[in-house]
């Protein structure tokens, strides 16, 4: 197997596309919980700092550790999210403003951040996207009656899978990760709105005569 040429200096079995963010996981999460679940050779790599470009790199005696990472770091990733679900539940909701509402602008290319036009503002908002995500049980109540709810309900579901796999997907670089996906249920909260005012019937203001 060859990697690109970036990863010329890789330890080839981290080439795959799955590797580099289990690497991440394990050092940024696991390591720092459970540092009896990894083996005494990822020391070198995480303390004082954690330096995954280092444990990248191939070398003699970084090999025991690599080895090791390729055959166990993922089901010792799995049992470190399923051991607590509670817990990674509630970093997820921790983490809101920045998996919802985080920037993405110094990925793209000049000129790509609209956050400051009054749209975005108010989606960027955290006060807006706390009242919608409080009343999102009433607005996205009985989707089978109304079509534009149902859309709603779709993208606000799939939405949090989305980032909720982004985000327990790779440690690193979580908002560019999370970023489609935590805009879409964005996205579904407010079509959810317009859904939940198109069939409420509003009183209207009678003339007197």
């Amino acid at each position: 197997m060859v990697g690109l040429p970036y990863q010329s200096n890789w330890y080839i079995p981290f080439t795959a596309r799955t590797a580099y963010p289990m690497l991440d996981n394990v050092t940024t999460r696991v390591y720092p919980d459970q540092p009896d679940a990894v083996p005494a050779g990822l020391l070198p790599f995480v303390e004082p700092r954690i330096n995954v470009e280092q444990l990248l790199q191939s070398a003699p005696e970084s090999l025991a550790i690599q080895t090791w990472l390729v055959e166990h770091g993922g089901g010792i990733y799995a049992r470190w999210l399923v051991r607590h679900p509670l817990e990674r539940a509630a970093e997820l909701v921790h983490q809101r403003w920045n998996l919802l509402a985080g920037s993405a602008s110094h990925y793209m290319p000049g000129g790509w951040d609209r956050s400051g036009t009054a749209i975005r503002k108010v989606t960027l908002n955290h006060a807006v996207l706390t009242l919608l995500l409080l009343a999102s049980p009433l607005l996205l109540r009985r989707p089978r009656r109304d079509a534009l709810c149902g859309l709603a309900l779709c993208l606000v579901v799939s939405g949090a899978i989305g980032v909720a796999a982004a985000y327990y997907g790779d440690a690193a670089e979580v908002a560019r990760h999370s970023y489609g996906a935590g805009q879409q249920l964005v996205l579904g909260l407010f079509v959810a709105l317009v859904a939940w005012a198109d069939r409420v019937s509003w009183p209207r203001r009678v003339a007197v005569t």
